[in-house]
């Protein structure tokens, strides 16, 4: 009896310990409303898409800032694709730099990619772009939710799209242009 109730207990004992949430049983897809599903696929393909425009950037013009953000976006991507997982929602993921599930998502791709192998200046432009459209979409995504936990993780991307934002600021900052914000106001 004693050896029983010690292996039930021991789950909870370990997750306490290690401060790791206890999932419930159910995939959570129950809780989710259409908007807040919508939206971390759209998060999960805008992440992929500024990574893979990077690595076309870079590609081109071997800046280093666009292989660092590259990496974050690939980790902010990773950090949308758990909460697909934990909600029971479809990753829209397609294998393959510059293909997108949703079509205005694969025309952004084309025409920045395009806009940002014309100069190094195009390029932090685009790179400033998508930073831009990034915090437009967290911020209206994150007042539309009520899920905690989607809405901590739309914090964090938010604080880093505006660390890229800057980072391509400074970058055009040091071209002598000044980025003016297309989605966000300035």
């Amino acid at each position: 009896m004693k050896w029983s109730l010690f292996i039930v207990l021991l789950p909870t004992f370990l997750m306490s310990i290690t401060r790791v949430p206890v999932m419930s049983q159910q995939s959570g897809s129950d809780i989710l409303s259409s908007d807040d599903k919508e939206g971390l696929v759209l998060m999960r393909e805008e992440e992929k898409l500024a990574r893979d425009v990077y690595s076309s950037l870079y590609a081109r013009w071997n800046q280093p800032v666009f292989s660092r953000i590259m990496e974050s976006e690939e980790r902010h991507g990773e950090m949308v694709k758990s909460l697909l997982i934990r909600f029971g929602v479809e990753d829209p993921y397609i294998s393959g730099e510059g293909q997108f599930s949703s079509s205005e998502l694969q025309t952004l791709y084309a025409r920045w990619v395009d806009k940002g192998q014309k100069s190094l200046k195009d390029a932090f432009e685009v790179g400033a772009m998508i930073e831009d459209l990034d915090i437009s979409d967290l911020d209206r995504l994150s007042e539309s939710t009520q899920n905690a936990e989607i809405k901590q993780v739309y914090g964090l991307l938010n604080e880093g799209s505006q660390n890229h934002l800057r980072a391509f600021a400074r970058q055009l900052d040091g071209l002598g242009v000044i980025y003016t914000p297309q989605y966000i106001s300035p």
